[in-house]
C-alpha cells in the first residue's frame, strides 16, 4: 500500500467516525434503538453490525500484515482488490446497487447498552488506523485473508485504484 493510499483510507476512516459521532450526538438509548418506520435496523443495530464486522475482520487483517512484515514483503506500488474484492466493494458502497442480507455472524443481536456502541465503533476505527499505518509500504496484494466461510479475499484495507 502506498503512503497516498494509506492517507486516503485514514481520511475515509476519520470521516466515517465523525459522521457516526454527528449522527448519535444528543441521542438517548431509546432513540438509538428506535427502528425507522419504513423498516430496517436502528442506529444502534447498524453500529453493532459494523462492530461485529470489525471484530471479525480486523484480526484477520492483523494476521495478514504480520505475515507480510515477517516475510519482508515490501512494495512501493499501489494495492488493489482483485475482481472479487472490487465486486464486493462496488456492491456495498453507497449508493446501494442491490439489496442484500448480511450473514448471521454479523446480524445485530440483543443490545444491552446502546450508549456504549459509539465508543466501541471508535475503538475499532482506531485499530483500523493502526493497521493501515502498519500496512503502508507492504505488498498487501500478495496476501489473501481467509475468513470463517473459508473463502479468501484481499485484506479489508486494500482498495481498488488507490
Amino acid at each position: 500500500m502506498t503512503p497516498e493510499q494509506a492517507r486516503e483510507l485514514k481520511a475515509e476512516v476519520d470521516a466515517v467516525t465523525k459522521q457516526a459521532q454527528a449522527l448519535v450526538a444528543g441521542m438517548d438509548a431509546a432513540a438509538l434503538m428506535k427502528r425507522p418506520a419504513s423498516g430496517g435496523w436502528s442506529v444502534a443495530e447498524n453500529l453493532q453490525h459494523l462492530i461485529l464486522t470489525a471484530d471479525a475482520m480486523l484480526p484477520l487483517a492483523e494476521t495478514a500484515i504480520t505475515e507480510l512484515e515477517r516475510a519482508g514483503a515490501k512494495s512501493s506500488g499501489p494495492s488493489g482488490l482483485g475482481v472479487m474484492g472490487w465486486l464486493l466493494v462496488k456492491s456495498l458502497e453507497p449508493p446501494p446497487r442491490m439489496k442484500s442480507k448480511t450473514t448471521k455472524p454479523f446480524v445485530p443481536a440483543a443490545i444491552s447498552d446502546p450508549l456504549t456502541l459509539l465508543d466501541r465503533f471508535q475503538e475499532a476505527n482506531t485499530k483500523l488506523d493502526s493497521l493501515i499505518a502498519r500496512a503502508t509500504g507492504l505488498a498487501s496484494t500478495s496476501v489473501k485473508v481467509a475468513h470463517r466461510s473459508g473463502s479468501r479475499t484481499p485484506p479489508p484495507f486494500s482498495r481498488p485504484g488507490r
